[in-house]
């Protein structure tokens, strides 16, 4: 098994690890990953501390393509699992969660993800970022709210008994205070005006950096990047990924490098914003950081993403 094992081994580390099969289990390990790998042209990553569950990426461009392991019953049957980022089941198992397919069998688990369409392509798995991309395309005016018109209670009152000809003499004593309101109103429309231009803006286009991070406690991976380019249709609220996604170690040396650090260097000076385990330091939020003109969004707590439009002003 082992000369099946180091050609899909990006990492010889994992190689070493896997190329261990002293234990029956082990060898079923084996198995499963030989087969899922060359089912789907998929390559091991890296391994949790356990050394049960093997993380695999595409072939091509590193992508996440979810785990395998195997396990025994209380009675002694050997279970057989994967779970990737297509993965969803109504429910789940009595073996397994709704992210994960499981059997006895690795024939029939393979047959049940070619069934239920949860083949980890490349264009199958960047389309699982496209939530985390909307909320970043989002997050540019959702600071400011609707252009909306605010008046507390009591100069809404005044404002009607003058209209209404009931006190047309209490309009002087509140004229100031009626003027800063309009003002504060015009000032907000102008500002969600502005905001709007800036979403059409990134909306054309624009580079995005995914900060990725894992749970299944990997024993090299923390922390990696994928870079990529994106539309947004802001009337059907649709994200298009343009072109192949890439996953990096690190995003020195890349070709959002300066942005990066541009990025930290600005998040650094705001520390309740700011996130020192990534390279970017953004903690998970949707916002518009319109000072460096860069919007950022997530999906859930293992995926945040930055966006640096094509289009500047």
């Amino acid at each position: 098994m082992q000369n099946f094992i180091s050609p899909i081994c990006i990492n010889p580390d994992v190689h070493n690890i896997l190329a261990d099969e002293s234990s029956n289990d082990m060898r079923e390990r084996n198995k499963l990953l030989v087969e899922v790998c060359s089912s789907f042209n998929l390559k091991v990553m890296d391994i949790a501390n356990n050394k049960l569950e093997v993380h695999l990426v595409t072939a091509e461009n590193h992508l996440n393509a979810g785990y395998i392991w195997s396990s025994r019953t209380g009675n002694g049957d050997m279970i057989y699992f994967y779970s990737n980022p297509l993965v969803s089941k109504q429910k789940g198992s009595a073996n397994s969660s709704a992210d994960t397919r499981d059997s006895k069998k690795i024939a029939t688990l393979i047959a049940n993800i070619r069934k239920h369409g949860e083949i980890p392509t490349e264009e199958g798995l960047s389309n699982t970022y496209k939530a985390g991309l909307r909320s970043a395309f989002r997050s540019i005016g959702e600071r400011y709210g609707h252009d909306h018109f605010e008046i507390d209670d009591s100069l809404a009152l005044i404002a009607t008994k003058v209209v209404l000809g009931i006190d047309k003499d209490i309009i002087d004593s509140n004229i100031e205070s009626l003027k800063a309101c309009y003002n504060k109103y015009v000032n907000k429309l102008n500002a969600v005006k502005q905001l709007e231009s800036h979403k059409e803006r990134f909306a054309k286009g624009a580079t995005f950096i995914g900060v990725m991070s894992d749970n299944h406690n990997l024993k090299y991976t923390k922390t990696y990047y994928l870079i990529g380019e994106a539309s947004f249709d802001m009337n059907k609220d649709e994200v298009t990924i343009h072109g192949g996604v890439k996953r990096y170690s690190t995003l020195a040396d890349t070709s959002v490098a300066a942005d990066a650090m541009i990025i930290r260097t600005y998040l650094d000076g705001k520390t309740s914003r700011s996130d020192k385990e990534n390279e970017l330091g953004m903690n998970r939020n949707d916002e518009f950081h319109h000072e460096i003109d860069v919007a950022q969004g997530y999906n859930n707590y293992r995926e945040l993403f930055a966006l640096i439009p094509n289009h500047h002003e």
